[in-house]
């Protein structure tokens, strides 16, 4: 689901009266402390995911490389990088999108850290 706001001023003619945003209408709504625990899950269950896969190109950035550049379409990459690391579409797709300011020892390290954080509040938040 995405937001629509109406009657934005300074647009062109063409996106003048509605435009629609790219954003899904839940990161408009209220912040993660009145979020309820179901959707807080559902929300670090998503991340996770991409993190994990994010994670497993930084344990060997090398051969994402080499896969990277042996392709020759995005769509060739992104099913090759899927064989390679196992990864789901939207993995591959935030690995090719992941900066290489990521691949430095401290974001990794930063990363890691936030990833574990994840995963505690996960755990807290799971129905047992």
């Amino acid at each position: 689901m995405t937001a629509t706001i109406s009657g934005m001023s300074g647009l062109s003619s063409r996106w003048a009266g509605t435009v629609r945003l790219a954003v899904p209408l839940c990161r408009l709504l209220p912040m993660a402390s009145e979020q309820t625990a179901a959707e807080r899950l559902q929300e670090l269950e998503y991340r996770l995911h991409i993190l994990d896969g994010l994670l497993r190109v930084l344990d060997d950035p090398h051969r994402f490389t080499d896969v990277v550049l042996s392709g020759t379409e995005i769509d060739d990459t992104v099913e090759a990088l899927q064989e390679a690391f196992g990864f789901s579409h939207i993995q591959a797709v935030a690995a090719l999108d992941m900066q290489f300011r990521r691949l430095s020892k401290r974001t990794q390290s930063s990363m890691r850290s936030d990833v574990e954080q994840m995963r505690l509040e996960r755990t807290r938040l799971s129905p047992s």
